[in-house]
């Protein structure tokens, strides 16, 4: 299956996620496991985990969340890093009816305050 089916299969099943805010925020923390998945210690990952959520608006919130979850859900499949996050990207912007450019710029702004939270964590 080529990308551009893989991101309409997904997109489909995160429309509804997506659709679900309150079965959203119910699900693991993305946030958290995309921190773990970069080396981060545990307690700097939930730290910033949860300041990321007070900091965040929650739709953006919800779309980062997602599309890390997406993310690394591609990993595990074997692909590569930059096509996995093109996936997730255009897969999130699929089920949310946005543009994926667009929502590439919004979530780059959301990593970096994420980046500057597990910084701030650490240093605690």
């Amino acid at each position: 299956m080529g990308l551009s089916d893989r991101t309409a299969v997904i997109a489909a099943a995160l429309s509804t996620v997506l659709s679900w805010g309150a079965v959203a925020e119910s699900v693991p923390d993305a946030a958290v496991a995309l921190c773990r998945h970069q080396g981060w210690p545990e307690v700097a990952c939930q730290c910033s985990a949860e300041a990321l959520a007070a900091e965040t608006a929650a739709a953006d919130h919800r779309l980062y969340r997602a599309t890390a979850a997406t993310y690394l859900d591609e990993l595990a499949t074997g692909t590569s890093f930059a096509d996995a996050w093109r996936l997730a990207v255009a897969a999130v912007a699929r089920a949310a009816g946005q543009d994926a450019e667009a929502l590439r710029l919004r979530l780059g702004n959301v990593g970096q305050a994420h980046r500057v939270l597990i910084d701030a964590c650490l240093a605690e």
